[in-house]
């Protein structure tokens, strides 16, 4: 049967409303996929989590994990990311098969939303771990060299979020105040202190008499007090020289050298140098008053001078206000940021909360709970680095 003119009609009016439904649908979901890529935020938090979160370790992390949900960071990068310590105890697992982190960090992960896994180059018990909703790509794991030897171990990898690369450069700095280096002096009374050890225990295995055993006791006590005396001496004559302050900036300087420094733009790129640093800000130097020739500064004030593209992203958020970083009074903890994410940021937040907030612990005066540290948590507006 032929189609009259006005069913042809009525037909077309209802393939354009079909058409004008679909145009409005697709417009509808683009419009929201733009507002939802406009306010993407990219969240960082970096935090020492002190001996790989020992407070919580015997717990199977689960309060860890519950924070890590609530916060939920698209990339965070732990400092002291091995388990040292059994569970409330102070006893180092000596085995280190049997230490549940770095190699369970996987599976720890995965327990908030994070797929991937990094570990950065170390030298000891204390690495640094990235891990990420996003690929993480390995540029560098390392420790140093013949010259300058990073002492926790540092490196540098890359996250792949959307179409942006984020450059991350994680550190642990030396953490003493002072440079162990014995004097012929030093040696000398050391000698004579193991030698005056290995006499005395010689004679406990062989059963020596009482009188015979006090006497080579009170030497070798005598010895150990005197060693003793001269190391603390020459460990307080190398703080007061600011050795300790001079090696942290050789191993910012190393690290500087060989991540951020070999890029041709880092000031166009997106980079994050993060960790404990073991060292104070000249820019806190208002809040300290130390005076602007104190070593302390050094690391911060080379930061400044050989890399202008770094800028301090609590310090910017937080202009004249001091937000330490530890259990005590003190800032040493740092999350540089290049100028083209700073200007991508939105918010930090250096503060504590109901899982990060510190008390003392009863097992070990220098263990915190849960760390003796504070987490930074930054946020990133996606769109603005696009």
């Amino acid at each position: 049967m032929p189609i009259n003119k006005t069913d042809r009609m009525k037909r077309i009016l209802l393939y354009l409303t079909l058409l004008s439904v679909v145009f409005c649908m697709f417009s509808s979901q683009a419009a929201a996929q733009k507002k939802k890529s406009n306010n993407a935020n990219l969240r960082v938090l970096y935090y020492n989590i002190q001996n790989g979160m020992w407070a919580d370790q015997g717990n199977n992390f689960d309060t860890f994990v519950k924070w890590v949900n609530e916060k939920n960071p698209d990339i965070c990068v732990w400092c002291e990311a091995e388990t040292i310590y059994y569970p409330e105890t102070s006893e180092t697992i000596v085995n280190r098969e049997e230490r549940i982190l770095p190699k369970g960090w996987p599976e720890l992960a995965a327990r908030y939303g994070h797929e991937y896994v990094w570990i950065s180059g170390h030298r000891d018990d204390y690495p640094q771990v990235i891990t990420s909703k996003y690929p993480i790509e390995n540029v560098l794991q390392s420790i140093g060299d013949s010259e300058t030897l990073i002492y926790h171990g540092f490196g540098h990898a890359k996250v792949k979020v959307q179409d942006v690369t984020i450059n991350i450069v994680s550190l642990h700095l030396y953490p003493f105040s002072y440079v162990e280096k014995e004097s012929p002096e030093r040696v000398r009374i050391r000698k004579e202190r193991e030698a005056a050890t290995a006499k005395y225990e010689a004679a406990v295995a062989a059963g020596a008499a009482e009188n015979v055993l006090s006497v080579l006791k009170a030497d070798m006590d005598k010895k150990t007090e005197a060693h003793r005396a001269i190391r603390s001496a020459e460990r307080t004559a190398s703080q007061n020289a600011g050795h300790g302050n001079a090696y942290r900036t050789r191993e910012v300087k190393h690290i500087v050298e060989n991540t951020s420094a070999k890029s041709e733009n880092p000031a166009q790129e997106y980079w994050i140098m993060c960790g404990d640093f073991n060292s104070y800000s000249h820019l806190d130097n208002w809040h300290y008053k130390w005076g602007d020739a104190a070593t302390n500064w050094n690391v911060t004030k080379y930061i400044e001078s050989a890399c202008p593209y770094y800028y301090d992203i609590v310090v910017e958020h937080f202009p004249g206000i001091f937000c330490r970083s530890t259990m005590g009074n003190s800032r040493i903890d740092f999350m540089y940021v290049s100028k083209a994410l700073l200007k991508a940021s939105t918010k930090v937040d250096p503060n504590t909360d109901w899982f990060t907030k510190q008390s003392y612990s009863d097992v070990n005066k220098h263990f915190k709970i849960p760390s003796d540290h504070r987490p930074i948590i930054a946020d990133f507006n996606l769109a603005k680095m696009k």
